[in-house]
């Protein structure tokens, strides 16, 4: 991800000049009050709990549905011509989870044995990908592909790359291993190792540059289905909207304050959303879209069983 290491500065400056790096805790990151208006909220800089476990693990007061699990929704990971999807669900001990997987139009479907639900996957070159997950007994799982998602092996620790941790509300997966956050996540960018954005179920987005060690309040959207960040300032966020049929991508250049209707990509969902330095994706239930510029033009492509 070469462009990342221009961005952790970018990230930092955000941080620092916008928002003074409030320094959150679990305990006392505030919640929105209902009806209230979305400015952002303040806190004493208290520092974040120390990190958990090298090895995710949904908490005990998760329910079996898992943190930020969404209906109908996609975990996304995509390279310059695949893509993966697998359906969002928490630690629920339906059986093997089935991983689908884009090219060209055409998609396939494979099932992942010793894998119940996905919490993160990413293309690391041509035909390979890891993806993080739990088992049938929510423990933290990894798997590697080397061949475009036909086979999957299970790898001895988990990829070092962030990850949403199904089951978990108040734990996601970094590269360092498994970190506590001030919310309840529904999606989580990786910048780089240490800087990276968290979207939280009630609509708050936060930022870290320590590695999950303090988080800052970037912004908030409650409308929002999915979010991910292309850059340090620049964030895509998934909103339904009455007037596309199918899902708006939502853009926002400051950070993640304020969002602006951007694409709206017409078809059937479930829908999810994958960001990263060089594109954006959104998967559809029979559609893919794909944006090069920072979300600011997309292409899509239907896709055939």
């Amino acid at each position: 991800m070469p462009r990342y290491q221009d961005l952790a500065l970018g990230a930092g400056a955000v941080l620092v000049v916008g928002l003074g790096l409030v320094a959150l805790k679990p305990d006392t990151l505030p919640s929105p009050t209902e009806g209230a208006d979305d400015a952002l909220s303040s806190t004493l800089p208290s520092p974040l709990r120390p990190r958990a476990s090298s090895t995710p693990t949904p908490s005990a007061s998760a329910t079996r549905e898992g943190a930020g699990a969404k209906t109908g929704s996609w975990v996304v990971g995509a390279g310059s011509d695949l893509v993966f999807f697998a359906p969002r669900r928490g630690c629920d001990g339906a059986g093997s989870v089935e991983v689908r997987v884009a090219r060209g139009g055409a998609s396939s479907t494979y099932a992942v044995k010793g894998l119940t639900a996905v919490g993160g996957i990413e293309v690391e070159a041509g035909d390979t990908a890891v993806l993080v997950g739990v088992d049938a007994a929510c423990k933290g799982v990894g798997f590697r592909t080397t061949d475009a998602g036909k086979t999957w092996k299970e790898l001895g620790r988990l990829p070092e790359i962030w990850s949403l941790v199904p089951g978990a509300d108040r734990q996601v997966h970094a590269p360092g291993g498994a970190v506590e956050v001030p919310c309840e996540p529904l999606a989580v960018t990786g910048l780089d190792d240490r800087v990276a954005r968290l979207a939280c179920t009630d609509g708050r987005l936060l930022g870290t540059v320590s590695g999950g060690d303090d988080w800052s309040i970037l912004g908030n959207n409650r409308n929002v289905k999915a979010v991910g960040f292309v850059a340090a300032t620049t964030a895509l966020a998934l909103v339904e909207d009455p007037s596309c049929a199918g899902i708006r991508v939502e853009r926002s250049t400051d950070g993640g304050t304020g969002f602006k209707p951007a694409y709206c990509v017409e078809g059937d969902g479930p829908w999810g959303l994958f960001t990263d330095a060089d594109r954006a994706v959104v998967v559809g239930g029979d559609s893919v879209a794909r944006s090069t510029d920072d979300g600011a033009t997309w292409a899509v492509q239907r896709l055939r069983p």
